[in-house]
């Protein structure tokens, strides 16, 4: 299933992210790489466009449409359009 042009490997309900940090959209400036290793406790919710916090719980807009994203086949490609009022 590609959502927003990331594909996700979710099986079943059980593997959607309870974090914002385990979220395939969140991006954060945190590194493992040698010499350059920093954690950001900070990140951009690149589905929402919103700053976010690493550790916080996932907003219930984001798991009610992840839970969605069941109702399609496999192979689907969806993208979310927001509404700007």
């Amino acid at each position: 299933m590609t959502l927003n042009g990331i594909t996700l490997e979710w099986k079943d309900p059980s593997d959607l992210p309870s974090m914002c940090c385990r979220c395939p959209f969140f991006f954060s400036g945190s590194t493992n790489a040698p010499g350059l290793s920093s954690v950001s406790q900070k990140g951009i919710c690149n589905l929402r466009n919103m700053n976010k916090d690493r550790w916080a719980d996932c907003p219930q807009a984001c798991l009610r449409l992840f839970r969605k994203v069941f109702k399609y086949p496999e192979d689907a490609v969806l993208v979310v359009v927001l509404k700007d009022d």
